[in-house]
């Protein structure tokens, strides 16, 4: 059997931890994975809100945001598109220890943007809501995890 790529690892981590809808897109041109997800907050008292797109709506709120890992020297892309950026090293992809790290630190980053989005809905004050990864957070418990494991980049 065929050692898993570390997509199909993320998939299987994420299906266990994190309650939100989730998808991978994979641009095998750009050498770039991009993982979407939503947050779905009920709105109740039919608040309204402007979307992205500037229309005006008082549904239910599906915030939706995504994650890339790319090549390092492959990948053409914008990281402000993006709510965090990861390379994954040519042959050897992505370890165990960072996806599981990953997978832990993206459920906390969602429950709170949950939390933070219902929030925003009840508060005249915020006029956008924004999503935060917690880039430093993340990267001062990356520097604890010895990675030993790797799943390479998905095969054609």
């Amino acid at each position: 059997m065929a050692k898993e790529n570390f997509v199909e690892v993320l998939e299987n981590l994420l299906e266990k931890k994190i309650n939100n809808d989730f998808e991978f897109v994979w641009d095998k041109r750009n050498f770039t994975i991009t993982l979407c997800f939503i947050i779905d907050v009920h709105n109740p008292e039919h608040i309204e809100v402007i979307d992205i797109d500037g229309e005006k709506t008082t549904e239910n709120i599906a915030y939706e945001d995504a994650i890339l890992f790319y090549h390092p020297s492959k990948s053409v892309f914008d990281k402000d598109d993006y709510l965090a950026v990861f390379p994954f090293q040519d042959k050897k992809g992505l370890s165990g220890e960072f996806l599981e790290l990953f997978t832990n630190h993206l459920q906390d980053v969602l429950v709170n943007g949950e939390s933070d989005l219902m929030d925003f809905l009840t508060d005249d004050t915020q006029e956008v809501f924004t999503l935060d990864f917690l880039q430093d957070e993340f990267e001062r418990k990356r520097q604890s995890i010895s990675e030993a494991e790797f799943y390479g980049y998905p095969k054609y």
